[in-house]
């Protein structure tokens, strides 16, 4: 036998959410009468690495390799998972008989997990009276543990209606998120109980966004706050 006679790859099942615990198995297949065994599995970042992944990433750990007939399975568990995982990983099994075999390599995304959002109103607390200007404030939280920043958000504002509110509306102006910004705001100038009859529940939802290719969007998580309108009295 030869070295042509192994087979190598990196099975990646699913894209992770960072703060998951996720495997990656770097399988290989020898001939079904091989009766070597693996002098060693490496992973890498690179090809030029001087450290395995275990020696710069302080959340991953090798699982004993496991052979099963002629197919030997190495695990490198990612506990938790975070976005700076999302990279190049490389595989490299060495026989004796053969020496080094040819690493084979695989991306990693990972998707960014969902944030917390919140929505602050100004003024907090108080009647909110026809023809004043309102101010609801939604926030968005990463967990900075498992999500690298700086991140990106996009915001939708819905209306009581189930609407979403559009950027370019005059009376009621949604602000959006801009550069690594998580906040995102409504104002309306003015609110109103009359024809446009503002009151009820308003959503915001909030996506983050990565630059990095191998960063995918989190999912969206909504939060809700209803607002009450009053008339202004008579005096």
């Amino acid at each position: 036998f030869d070295i042509n006679h192994v087979d190598i790859s990196i099975n990646i099942p699913s894209v992770p959410v960072a703060g998951d615990v996720f495997n990656l198995s770097c399988v290989i297949v020898v001939p079904p009468n091989f009766v070597e065994n693996l002098t060693s599995v490496r992973w890498t970042y690179d090809l030029q690495a001087f450290q395995d992944v275990t020696s710069e990433n302080n959340d991953a750990r090798l699982v004993p390799v496991v052979r099963n007939g002629n197919i030997f399975t190495s695990v490198l568990r990612l506990d938790p998972v975070k976005t700076t995982d999302a990279r190049r990983y490389y595989c490299q099994a060495t026989f004796q008989v053969f020496g080094t075999v040819d690493r084979t390599n695989r991306d990693l995304t990972v998707q960014i997990f969902p944030p917390s959002v919140s929505i602050v109103a100004d003024p907090p607390t108080g009647p909110i009276y026809e023809s004043t200007s309102y101010l609801l404030t939604c926030t968005a939280t990463v967990n900075t543990t498992i999500v690298d920043t700086p991140v990106t958000a996009s915001v939708a504002w819905t209306d009581p209606s189930g609407n979403v509110i559009p950027t370019n509306e005059a009376r009621r102006q949604v602000i959006p998120p801009t550069g690594n910004s998580l906040v995102s705001m409504l104002l309306f100038q003015p609110i109103d109980t009359g024809l446009n009859n503002d009151g009820g529940t308003y959503t915001c939802q909030m996506i983050i966004n990565s630059g990095n290719s191998l960063v995918a969007s989190s999912q969206p998580t909504d939060t809700t706050l209803p607002v009450t309108v009053e008339s202004k009295l008579l005096m």
